[in-house]
């Protein structure tokens, strides 16, 4: 199983056009409690389309906030939908279907609602 999981507006409450580098809160319980279910989580971002020094300055940032990821996508993969009982996953703010909040960061912003997500882990899996 497999876990697509976004960078900017998703793991960080920026995007990359900002200058803001904060985690959102509640990814790295997600990240431990998908991965407790055996998903592999893969980086599937659109900075990996960029050369412009982007993706290092992701993956430090995802490195330096302990978050565990399996692996990279060489080129971000269009996510599809939002269903957190599918055998691929794609946690990413472009999903049709996934909980987002507002960005304290940023103003019209909105960004992937964690709270939310792990609560619904909670009540499919228990966890």
């Amino acid at each position: 199983m497999i876990c697509y999981l976004d960078f900017d507006r998703t793991i960080n409450k920026g995007h990359i056009n900002s200058c803001i580098l904060e985690l959102n809160e509640g990814v790295k319980e997600f990240v431990m409690k998908i991965k407790s279910l055996d998903y592999k989580v893969i980086l599937n971002t659109y900075r990996t389309d960029l050369q412009n020094g982007s993706m290092e300055i992701a993956i430090n940032f995802i490195k330096n906030n302990g978050i565990k990821i399996d692996d990279i996508v060489p080129n971000k993969i269009k996510p599809t939908h939002f269903d957190l009982s599918a055998a691929v996953l794609f946690i990413d703010d472009d999903v049709s279907g996934i909980p987002l909040k507002k960005s304290d960061k940023e103003l019209g912003v909105s960004i992937v609602d964690f709270k939310i997500i792990n609560n619904q882990l909670f009540e499919l899996y228990g966890i």
